[in-house]
């Protein structure tokens, strides 16, 4: 609609538009008037040339040919024939003919006369009015024309030649006569319709403005009305494509787009934006309310111009309007998005609190309990079916806790918005329950409490577990600070966090010093690197153990075996060490060694007296050979020519025998002096060398023959010589004895002795024997003290010999053979894989 109402000259024009036909009407039948009068005028002209052709000829009636001479000068022959025109020529009223020659040239206007002056004919020379058609007459042309006569009149006039070279003639017709009536006509006409149109426009003023402002109130109120609607307003054709005919200016607020928009992007078809889930609900949903001719109302998801589904209620009916064949829709499309997911959250909301574990209630400002969830009914044993309007929170409480509830708790909710802590209900039985929780004040617009909402949590498994957890911690604290070694915690970095009082004590160092110390800062320098390089593989493998001094309040290194751990405790990782004071088990293992020591002393001594026999014979060998040569040397000497070359062969014998005996006697003395051990790096082939040599005699008397595999390409080992020398060689004499006393399934006994590497790591060396072997139960007890297979053995040799060999961080064992006998071996670290361990055990 416009906004303000049509042009008043508009108006005017409506309403005089009959005056306004007629005046047209009026100007139509002048044109036609018009149009006869130049007719009229020109058959006039022609009957007038015909009358002066047969005035010329004489046949006029009354009028001989010579009664109308047309010389110039000849005025009495001019008004006979003046008056033959009059009588005969008919001129009408307002016409007015004229006839001209020419004359050498020039017009020369010989007659004229005018119809209302019939008694004066003129004679005059061409007027400006007459010179044009006269001359054109004069030219032999013909016509009509209309233009202004010589006294500025508008004039019709016909002209034509006359007969021959006798001149032209010329009638001319006044418009004054043809235009008067009309002319009185369009004025009565013209009054009429001014009148009308003032009477139009009075009737325009006082009753069309007051109904046009009154509609364009009602359409701005219309338009208000429209565009505080929480909504839109439509009309649609029911079509599948919803085709909008109009909506109002909601639709930008629901859908996101310009009403204009909708002609443009989607030409009108309101179904493109209908989610196409929903498109068949609500084309089935309308046309059950059309085919009812009821109301209808639906919800439906729609897209918005940002692509975000939004949800929509829309009420309508279908209506006919006359002359349609078909009913449109008409109603009003609102946003209900916002309540819809409000509904929803207060739904999940309700399912939330009707399943939740907690206690729920709700009261109004009085604290009148107007909900409790289930689980709050349970926990108070109250049945479902249970009235609880009548009461309050008090009723929940134990009597003990009320007026503190009312008189601070509900005061400090109120202040603050909520009150957080732990309570007690007390249950429909008067049982006690602790709970922790909340309590809501919500208030209003106004600020004033509008409810409380109550949420309590069962703590009593929580309580119980808190008394079981503060004893669990009372239990550990007391077990750390009671243990007998020491403990601590510490950060990834080093920086203690935890430790027992022994720490304390044994470092002197009081808490404050320990909390700012770091876990290298309590170990000598010379040991830090140790530490930390356990502290990183502990970081990387879970867990790591080292041995070190820990420095003491003295000054002192008091040896600790350390054993770290890495936890993870609430998402952080901590390094948990173990520390095992380790200088009494340092005695006990000296006073082992030295116990050790005395046995395998006495155990040598033993040796070398069962060996004494053979170390005898082998002595007595290159003695004999020793006192031969030398009296063969007597005999050289007692010759005139003593032969210098053989007495040198004879001395060069006597010395190679006498090193041999001395290499026997040192290698004795060794077996059984006391001497302090040696760790030093060691050739192993070239050690066990030594022992064959000594042992072959043996071996060979007790009718084994010996044997020996070393490796060629053997790292050095590192310890003690006389020791690992005293394992081979009670290895091999027990298997000379276990050949000599039970014998062989093979007729002679056999001893062969090996040497290889078992990895990179250490050495393996091998005794093995083709004796009778020992069974799975004696396999089992061979290294046990006092257990023996010999008649007159003690069983401590073998028991020594596995303490020597663990004393050098290696391992002896037994095994039977494939055939007969049976193998014993051992390991022996290498040097490099020793001395980047544990350092071997002090004498």
């Amino acid at each position: 609609m416009k906004e303000r109402p049509p042009s008043f000259f508009l108006a005017a024009l409506f309403v005089s538009l009959p005056i306004a036909a007629s005046l047209l009407g009026i100007f139509f039948l002048y044109l036609t008037a018009l149009d006869q009068a130049q007719e009229d005028l020109r058959n006039n002209l022609q009957n007038q040339v015909q009358l002066i052709q047969r005035l010329s000829e004489g046949s006029a009636e009354g009028h001989p040919s010579s009664a109308f001479p047309l010389q110039q000068g000849d005025r009495a022959g001019s008004l006979a024939a003046m008056e033959a025109l009059r009588r005969n020529g008919n001129l009408g009223k307002g016409r007015e003919i004229i006839l001209g020659r020419d004359e050498g040239g020039q017009m020369l206007i010989t007659f004229r006369q005018r119809a209302a002056e019939p008694e004066k004919p003129v004679f005059t020379s061409p007027a400006q009015g007459w010179a044009k058609p006269m001359a054109r007459a004069l030219a032999g042309e013909s016509g009509v024309v209309r233009g202004r006569d010589y006294r500025g009149k508008r004039v019709i006039t016909a002209y034509q030649p006359l007969p021959g070279d006798s001149g032209a003639v010329m009638a001319t017709q006044n418009l004054e006569s043809i235009q008067d009536p009309f002319e009185r006509a369009l004025w009565i006409t013209g009054l009429c319709g001014w009148l009308l149109g003032i009477l139009g426009a009075s009737i325009y003023n006082h009753t069309v403005t007051p109904l046009w402002e009154e509609l364009q109130s009602r359409e701005r109120s219309l338009r208000v009305l429209l565009g505080n609607l929480p909504g839109m307003v439509f009309r649609s054709r029911n079509d599948p494509d919803w085709s909008m005919e109009f909506v109002s200016p909601g639709f930008s607020e629901i859908t996101g787009y310009d009403p204009a928009e909708l002609e443009r992007l989607f030409g009108s078809n309101y179904s493109l934006l209908i989610h196409p889930e929903d498109q068949g609900l609500v084309w089935t949903r309308v046309q059950e309310a059309v085919a009812n001719d009821h109301p209808y109302e639906i919800t439906y998801r729609i897209r918005d111009a940002e692509s975000r589904v939004r949800w929509v209620w829309e009420r309508g009916r279908p209506v006919t309007h006359p002359g349609q064949l078909q009913p449109h829709l008409e109603g009003f499309i609102t946003d209900v998005t916002e309540a819809r997911e409000t509904a929803e959250t207060r739904d999940r909301l309700s399912a939330v609190l009707e399943a939740s574990p907690d206690f729920v209630c709700m009261t109004d400002p009085d604290r009148r309990t107007f909900y409790l969830n289930p689980t709050g009914r349970r926990l108070l044993e109250y049945d479902e079916q249970a009235d609880l309007s009548t009461l309050t929170v008090e009723d929940f409480l134990p009597a003990r806790l009320r007026a503190w509830t009312v008189e601070e708790i509900l005061p400090l909710a109120r202040k603050h918005g909520v009150w957080q802590g732990e309570h007690i209900l007390r249950a429909k039985d008067g049982a006690e329950i602790p709970v922790s929780g909340v309590i809501v004040a919500h208030t209003g617009s106004s600020g004033q409490v509008t409810f409380y909402s109550v949420v309590f949590r069962d703590i009593r498994h929580l309580k119980e577990a808190q008394e079981r957890l503060a004893r669990e911690r009372d239990f550990i604290h007391a077990m750390v600070e009671n243990m007998p070694g020491l403990f601590g915690v510490a950060t990834p970095e080093g920086g203690l966090v935890r430790w027992n009082r022994n720490l304390e004590r044994l470092t002197g160092r009081p808490p404050e010093v320990l909390a700012s110390s770091g876990a290298v800062d309590l170990f000598p320098d010379d040991q830090r690197a140790r530490l930390q390089d356990t502290l990183r593989e502990t970081l990387e493998q879970g867990e790591g153990k080292v041995e070190l001094d820990l420095l003491s309040a003295a000054g002192e290194r008091v040896p600790f075996d350390l054993e770290c751990h890495l936890v993870t405790i609430a998402g952080e990782r901590y390094l948990v060490g173990f520390g095992y004071d380790l200088s009494k088990r340092k005695e006990a293992e000296e006073l082992a060694r030295r116990h050790l020591s005395e046995l395998a002393h006495a155990s040598r001594l033993s040796t070398a007296g069962e060996m004494a026999t053979q170390l005898a014979h082998e002595l007595n060998q290159p003695l004999a050979a020793i006192s031969a040569s030398s009296k063969a040397c007597l005999n050289f000497f007692e010759r005139p020519e003593p032969d210098y070359r053989k007495v040198r062969g004879i001395l060069e014998e006597m010395q190679k025998q006498s090193q041999r005996a001395g290499k026997i006697i040192n290698q004795l003395r060794s077996l059984v002096s006391r001497d302090h051990s040696r760790w030093e790096q060691l050739d192993l082939n070239a050690l066990l060398d030594n022992v064959l040599y000594i042992v072959e005699g043996e071996t060979t008397a007790k009718g084994a023959e010996l044997r020996s595999v070393l490796s060629a390409e053997l790292a050095p080992i590192y310890g003690d010589a006389t020791l690992v020398e005293q394992v081979v060689l009670n290895l091999i004499r027990n298997a000379a004895d276990a050949v000599a006393e039970h014998g062989t399934v093979e007729g002679r006994g056999r001893i062969r002795v090996t040497t290889d590497a078992l990895d990179a790591e250490c050495a393996l060396v091998s005794v093995e024997d083709n004796g009778p072997g020992l069974s799975e139960a004696q396999l089992e007890q061979v290294f046990e003290p006092y257990f023996t297979s010999k008649r007159h053995g003690m069983g401590l040799g073998l028991r020594i010999s596995q303490s020597i060999v663990e004393a050098h961080g290696g391992r002896l064992w037994a095994e039977p053979n494939a055939g007969p006998g049976v193998t014993f071996r051992f390991t022996l670290p290498f040097s490099g894989v020793w001395q980047a361990g544990p350092d071997p055990l002090p004498e």
